[in-house]
């Protein structure tokens, strides 16, 4: 007796995203990054994708060579509290500590404005992208030894708009 292998058929691994985070508020598309024939979710559905909270999600596949694989996802939790802090002087001296100026904020930040004024009330820098920062200079020129003000406005997810001022000291 004889037996003729036509083809050697590997089952199906890593077809899920890795392991990620959510807010407590959110829920995530997971999806296989290829197609099969059947799916079984550990939440019982049978469809191609589900939409889940945080937690720990499996499904069992079977490809069109009825081969069948399982894979899984943990969905967890991060933390989208808003922070919010501004220095109160930074030296913009080229020795890698505090040579910009930009406020540390985190959360889900929707809206943004952040401008420095100098001490005859111009504004000398203006930004709406939350990681660029003020380095010192105006148009190349460092600025002097001096208080500066800045501005910010700011909006994040469910969460009332807000404006924060403050000065800050530029030193040499």
């Amino acid at each position: 007796d004889s037996v003729t292998i036509l083809k050697v058929a590997i089952p199906p691994t890593n077809f899920l995203a890795n392991d990620t985070a959510i807010c407590s508020d959110e829920t995530l598309l997971i999806a296989t990054n290829k197609a099969f024939s059947d799916y079984v979710w550990s939440t019982g559905s049978l469809l191609s994708s589900i939409t889940a909270p945080v937690g720990y999600y499996w499904v069992t596949v079977k490809d069109f060579d009825n081969c069948l694989g399982v894979d899984s996802i943990k969905i967890n939790l991060k933390d989208c509290t808003t922070y919010f802090y501004m220095p109160t002087a930074f030296s913009p001296n080229a020795d890698g500590t505090n040579d910009v100026l930009k406020p540390y904020i985190a959360g889900r930040i929707q809206r943004y404005s952040y401008s420095i004024y100098n001490r005859y009330g111009q504004r000398i820098f203006t930004t709406t992208n939350t990681n660029q920062a003020w380095d010192g200079t105006i148009n190349g020129t460092a600025q002097p030894l001096q208080t500066y003000i800045w501005v910010i406005n700011y909006q994040a997810k469910y969460e009332q708009p807000q404006l924060r001022k403050g000065t800050v000291v530029l030193i040499r």
